[in-house]
Order: structure tokens, then C-alpha cells, then sequence
């Protein structure tokens, strides 16, 4: 049989299905008789290395390791299959984060065993491969948040219009969320959230979450805008609902104080019985008008409950044009004013 190169060829992930099916067509191809097989699952890649034995290609070499030193020096090809599958329980951003970590570490594999390879030689593999790299341009956001301590022992938080500055011929900014988890509660513990919706609504969270038998809901309450839309561009459609008109929200809770914050309570002479009420009453001093608030828990996830508030810096609105002429498939506009 006559192959294409005598060089060795390491394919990464071969203990798998899709590592032994490309193990079988590089032999297939005669690309080249010195295939390495490389998997950190003993059995799966010494159970391929067997199958293609038996396959009886004609001078193959094929040998396996685990050892990522053994595979790696003298290859001249380096062919990986993917990375590690998804398993019972995993979610999609646990089975990203690994399988960045398997990336980053054939990288640094590549790296020390294979010194010769470097950024020329890649940039050459990139071309014979007909490889185009696309550029994205990355987002570039910048704002200010002041924090002012006031003498009446409150916080105010303040994002200056002016402050706000991005690549507007490129992205647009459709809201901003400060503070998003600010006293955040846990749901698991005593306490509420207060949410003004009609003349007001308190949020308990046993009714969300039942301590003894672990059971839970989700909670998701956006309201589109305070004090309700404008009418003279938007119409009355859809379900009655309370129209928020007080700009205020909060959130009591339940905390258990660490060292530090024992140490300041015992200073100052406070009692308590190692829980404490913790939460805050917000006020929405400037840009209510363009605000909405959320009350969101994802009580499956995690154990916390918030209230938040986000802004519109840009008034917009989207009109219909599927009444005029000479509209095709995108019959929906829409207008962002230009200032702040």
C-alpha cells in the first residue's frame, strides 16, 4: 500500500468513536503507515489500537499511549478529535468550561513537545488549508458609577449620562443594569421582596421555596416601564396588569454574620442570635421614566432571589411598516433617539 508521507500522524481523542473512525480513514486515505493513538482513557484507545490491527491495513504502525510526552515528540501531524462528552448532571456551561480546559492544555502540550512548531509554521498551515481568519471586533463599553455614602446613612448610586461611551457606529445600547444582585436574598431563609405593583406587593419567599420538602418555583415579574407606556405610540393590547407609578422597590433577608462582621457587632454592643435582618428600601431619584424593574429568581439554579432596576439610556421605539408600499420581509423599525 502506498502512502502519501511516512511521518507520524497523533490524532488526540482517538478512545472514541469519532478518534478511531478518523484513525481508520487516515489509513483509509493513505495519508501515512505511523499513526499515533493519544487518550487519556486506557481501555477506549488500547480497544482501538487493537481494531485497526485486526483491519490488516498493509505496513501500519500503529501504536497507542497515554503519555502525552510519548505522543506528541517527533509528530509532524496533529489531528484532534473534539473534546470530552456531556454527562448526566452537566450543564452546558460545565461541559464548556471543561472541555476549554482540555483546549488549553493540548495547546501547552503542543508548545513543550513540539518546540519546532511555531507561529510561522501555523500561519503556513493556515494558507495550504485555505484557512481565513474573521475578525471579530469586541464590544467597547465604558461608563461611571459614583458611590456616595450620604450622612444619613444611606447609599446613593448614581450612572452619569455623559459618562457613557461605545462604538455607536458599530453597536447599539439597549439598557443598563446597575447593581443587578445588590442585597440579593436567600430564598432558602426568611424574608420577602417588596415590588410596587398597583398599591404594592410583598414577595415571601416560604412561598417560593419549602424548606422541608426542597420543593421550588422559579419568579420572573418584569414590568415594561414605569408609570406605563405612552400611548401615543403604543397600543392597548393584552392582559389587565397593576401600572407601576411609585419608582421604589426592596428586599429584607436573612444573613449569618462571618468573623469580621461579629467582631464589628460585639464592638458596638449589638444583640443578636447569629442570624441577622439585613435589606435596603430603593428609591429611583432620576430616570424613572426610562426604568423598568425585574423580580427574578432561578430558584433550580441557585438559592437567591433580587430586585433591580434597568435603564433605557436611549429612548427608542419600533414602528410597524407592513401597511406601507414597498416593504419586503423586514417590516418592523426601529427609531433610537440620538442624545441621553
Amino acid at each position: 500500500m502506498q502512502y502519501l508521507t511516512n511521518e507520524k500522524l497523533t490524532i488526540v481523542g482517538a478512545g472514541g468513536m469519532i478518534g478511531s473512525n478518523m484513525v481508520q480513514c487516515a489509513l483509509m486515505l493513505g495519508l501515512t503507515p505511523n499513526i499515533c493513538l493519544y487518550d487519556i482513557f486506557e481501555p477506549g484507545v488500547h480497544g482501538v489500537a487493537d481494531e485497526m490491527a485486526h483491519c490488516g491495513f498493509p505496513g501500519a504502525n500503529i501504536t497507542w499511549t497515554t503519555n502525552p510526552e510519548e505522543a506528541f515528540t517527533g509528530a509532524k501531524y496533529i489531528v484532534s478529535s473534539g473534546g470530552a462528552p456531556r454527562k448526566e448532571g452537566m450543564t452546558r456551561e460545565d461541559l464548556l468550561k471543561g472541555n476549554c480546559q482540555i483546549a488549553a492544555e493540548f495547546g501547552d502540550f503542543i508548545k513543550k513537545y513540539c518546540p519546532e512548531y511555531n507561529l510561522t509554521r501555523m500561519f503556513e498551515d493556515e494558507n495550504d488549508c485555505g484557512y481565513v481568519h474573521q475578525s471579530v471586533k469586541k464590544p467597547y463599553i465604558r461608563c461611571a458609577i459614583e458611590y456616595t455614602f450620604n450622612e444619613d446613612d444611606s447609599l446613593s448610586v448614581r450612572v452619569p449620562a455623559n459618562s457613557i461611551s461605545f462604538d455607536e457606529s458599530t453597536y447599539t445600547l439597549d439598557s443598563i443594569t446597575p447593581l443587578k444582585y445588590f442585597g440579593a436574598g436567600n430564598m432558602t431563609d426568611e424574608g420577602f421582596i417588596f415590588f410596587p405593583d398597583g398599591t404594592g406587593t410583598v414577595v415571601d419567599f416560604e412561598d417560593f421555596y419549602d424548606q422541608e420538602t426542597g420543593k421550588s418555583e422559579n419568579i420572573l415579574v418584569n414590568v415594561d416601564r414605569l408609570f406605563g407606556p405612552d400611548y401615543c405610540y403604543s397600543s392597548i393590547n393584552g392582559a389587565h396588569r397593576e401600572q407601576v407609578t411609585m419608582p421604589v422597590y426592596g428586599l429584607v433577608g436573612t444573613v449569618t454574620p462571618n468573623k469580621a462582621t461579629e467582631e464589628i457587632l460585639d464592638g458596638v454592643g449589638a444583640e443578636y442570635d447569629g442570624t441577622l435582618k439585613t435589606g435596603y428600601f430603593a428609591i429611583l431619584e432620576e430616570g424613572a421614566s426610562l426604568a423598568t424593574l425585574s423580580v427574578f429568581s432561578l430558584v433550580a439554579t441557585h438559592k437567591y432571589g433580587n430586585v433591580y432596576a434597568s435603564y433605557t439610556p436611549y429612548p427608542q421605539d419600533t414602528f410597524d411598516l407592513s401597511q406601507t408600499l414597498s416593504v419586503g420581509s423586514a417590516t418592523k423599525y426601529k427609531m433610537v433617539a440620538k442624545t441621553k
